[in-house]
Parts: C-alpha cells; sequence; structure tokens
C-alpha cells in the first residue's frame, strides 16, 4: 500500500499486513478475512 502526497513530493509506502494491523489496533489473519468478505460477496 502506497500513498502519494503531491504537496509534498513524498511517497509513503506500508507492507500490506502491517496497514491492517495497525488499522485493526489488532493482529488480523487475512487469509480468514479474505474468506469472510469472499462469503458476504457470495463467491467461493
Amino acid at each position: 500500500m502506497a500513498l502519494y502526497s503531491a504537496r509534498y513530493g513524498a511517497l509513503h509506502q506500508w507492507p500490506l499486513r502491517q496497514l491492517l494491523d495497525t488499522l485493526a489496533g489488532a493482529p488480523i489473519d487475512l487469509a480468514t478475512e479474505r474468506a469472510t468478505v469472499s462469503a458476504l460477496l457470495g463467491t467461493r
């Protein structure tokens, strides 16, 4: 995941797992979350 600030000319990058853990406030299991979203969308 990356965020570019045109105003400051800065690119900030984070590993996806670290970003999601930070946003959730706790470690998450990415495979479980993918399965949950898949089930909600009705896909396999």
